[in-house]
């Protein structure tokens, strides 16, 4: 007895598989790796998704690529923050201490004031600018 099979469907349909780099893109953009994950999203994120686009629907994950290129962005943004506030903390920070340590006018630029007892090196005296 010959088993017989049913005739083939009309037409090929090539199964569609996901995008590697979009899937990338997206757990990179989740983990952000100290920023470096950020980057590398966005990088995998825009390769994928034209990938896609030129795969003629044999590639999925556009959504996963967009997703990567959205949380990618998100993180550049945090880390364009972090160094301007960190930039502003850093200048302050700066000028409280200049502020704070007392200097000797005669010793040059940034040469903090001796202690008691030691005298300006142009004076025999202490330094007048000695609170």
């Amino acid at each position: 007895m010959v088993q017989s099979y049913p005739p083939p469907a009309y037409g090929y349909v090539q199964p569609t598989k996901t995008n590697g780099m979009a899937i990338a893109s997206m757990v990179l953009g989740i983990l952000w790796i100290y920023w470096i994950g950020s980057i590398l999203a966005l990088i995998f994120g825009y390769i994928a998704k034209s990938q896609i686009d030129q795969s003629g629907g044999t590639q999925t994950g556009r959504g996963m690529a967009i997703a990567g290129i959205v949380l990618g962005w998100v993180g550049v943004g945090l880390l364009v923050i972090v160094i301007v506030v960190a930039a502003a903390r850093r200048t302050e920070a700066d000028r409280a201490r200049s502020r704070a340590i007392p200097r000797c006018p005669h010793r040059g630029r940034g040469t903090r004031i001796p202690r008691r007892g030691r005298g300006c090196p142009r004076r025999a005296t202490p330094c007048p600018s000695r609170p």
